[in-house]
């Protein structure tokens, strides 16, 4: 999975063995990104995969005021 900040350009990049890490991958970026830098997470762009859309990460997108 790579993740792309809009703004800056910045990659990270997460080497999965499968699509059902996902959301414990986006889940911590999140968290990270908040503790790291301050900042939260305002939007999710994907492909719409399932692994975006399972029923815990459309909560938790909810929990953090995430639009995806």
């Amino acid at each position: 999975m790579s993740i792309v900040d809009d703004a800056s350009r910045a990659v990270w990049v997460y080497l999965m063995h499968d699509k059902g890490e996902t959301s414990s991958f986006l889940q911590n970026f999140v968290i990270y990104a908040k503790n790291h830098f301050g900042k939260n997470v305002n939007f999710i762009r994907s492909d719409n995969g399932k692994e975006f859309t399972f029923r815990h990460i459309r909560q938790f997108y909810s929990e953090k005021e995430i639009v995806h």
